[in-house]
């Protein structure tokens, strides 16, 4: 079992958290959460039921929330009032796929060396999950002055699914930290993503004769053009923080002496605004609207569809998502920084929660072969969570 002693140094009114924080060990809970294989096309009760049972061995009553399939779990634990709004820690369970033969090591083990902690997920992020773990029995001997509720969720990886029925589970108004890693910088803005399918349906002919037919493939070729070109504006945008849209998949045909009557495209948009936003769906909307139309013109049983796979909605700091009194003060002096990524602060800051995003690590080692993340990005992480547990009290 792996272990690792924290020493911190706080204000006086935070010392006694330490002395418990110091006895319970973040890498041995990083170790057994890292051991269960999350990848988001797999179940993670394995993981939510562990999470469950040491909660419930610490005496707090954790809330399960399944997905529809009955195999993906979120967890909701709350250390006070759960009725009145409090700090939300939240996180998501899940991690990306790891080919175990392009890593030094075996993925879902932890492997300490060198300063460094390897393994799927030790960044984004169940460094910060072991952390706030390792926090609880600190949070139960403070009297707290409002509550500490633990969210983590399920498919945050492929669209932010779980986080939906979290976000309104929980009582409006709540101050929620997404844990993402950011070096314990204060993310105050981050792009949506949405991703979309393009299927395109033509007629299929013997190759030796096209003309009888509607080449999928080659009608696709009109959207896909004109995708890589707004690709290519949004990206050429003299703004610093830029949307961005990439074609990252297409297929189609079958057989090589068949004109294929079947292509698919698929698509990633990530708008830095709202503005943004707007101006592709309606661009995205006619472009396929017009391809429809110009393809059952020629052919009735031809034509387009256009289908929306996941649509995580942009984060972006404002009157609502700004935290305040003693929690907006462990924010007031770490800088503000725009993320390239999508989080779940979205989401919740959508369901009417104010949101940052903050956590240890950096997104750099994560969704990498070798993912890791350095031993002293935990021990400030350790840090973080105790100002956070201070600013609760009573």
């Amino acid at each position: 079992m792996l272990a690792i002693i924290c020493v911190v140094r706080m204000s006086s009114n935070a010392l006694a958290l330490v002395m418990t924080f110091e006895t319970t060990s973040c890498l041995a809970i990083l170790d057994r959460l890292v051991g269960f294989d999350t990848t988001s096309h797999k179940s993670n009760s394995d993981l939510i039921f562990w999470v469950r049972d040491y909660l419930d061995s610490l005496g707090v009553t954790s809330t399960l929330l399944p997905d529809i399939t009955g195999n993906k779990f979120n967890l909701l634990a709350t250390i006070g009032d759960a009725s009145v709004p409090g700090i939300v820690l939240s996180g998501h369970t899940d991690v990306v796929p790891a080919d175990g033969s392009n890593w030094s090591s075996d993925p879902f083990n932890l492997r300490q060396d060198e300063g460094r902690i390897y393994g799927r997920g030790t960044t984004d992020m169940k460094g910060f999950l072991s952390i706030v773990l390792a926090a609880v029995p600190a949070m139960l001997e403070q009297p707290l002055g409002f509550p500490i509720t633990l969210a983590f969720s399920y498919d945050e990886e492929v669209g932010c699914f779980g986080a939906q029925s979290l976000a309104h589970a929980m009582p409006t108004g709540q101050h929620v930290i997404v844990g993402e890693p950011t070096t314990l910088h204060r993310g105050t803005r981050h792009k949506g993503a949405r991703v979309q399918t393009l299927a395109v349906t033509g007629v299929p002919a013997h190759s030796g004769t096209p003309s009888l037919g509607l080449s999928a493939i080659e009608y696709s070729q009109t959207i896909l053009t004109q995708l890589i070109k707004l690709g290519h504006d949004l990206s050429d945008n003299r703004n610093s923080f830029p949307s961005s849209l990439v074609v990252t998949g297409i297929s189609g045909g079958g057989a090589v002496n068949i004109v294929p009557a079947n292509c698919e495209l698929t698509w990633l948009f990530r708008a830095a605004n709202a503005g943004d936003a707007q101006n592709v769906e309606q661009k995205v909307f006619e472009m396929s609207r017009l391809l429809d139309e110009q393809l059952k013109a020629v052919a009735p049983q031809a034509g387009v569809s256009l289908a929306t796979v996941c649509d995580v909605p942009l984060f972006q700091s404002d009157a609502s998502s700004l935290m305040s009194g003693r929690v907006g003060e462990v924010f007031a002096t770490r800088p503000a920084i725009n993320l390239n990524f999508a989080t779940e602060a979205g989401v919740y800051h959508s369901a009417g929660h104010s949101v940052v995003v903050c956590g240890p690590g950096d997104m750099a080692q994560g969704h990498i072969h070798n993912e890791y993340i350095q031993v002293a990005a935990l021990q400030d992480g350790i840090k973080f969570i105790n100002e956070v547990i201070d600013a609760a009290r009573s």
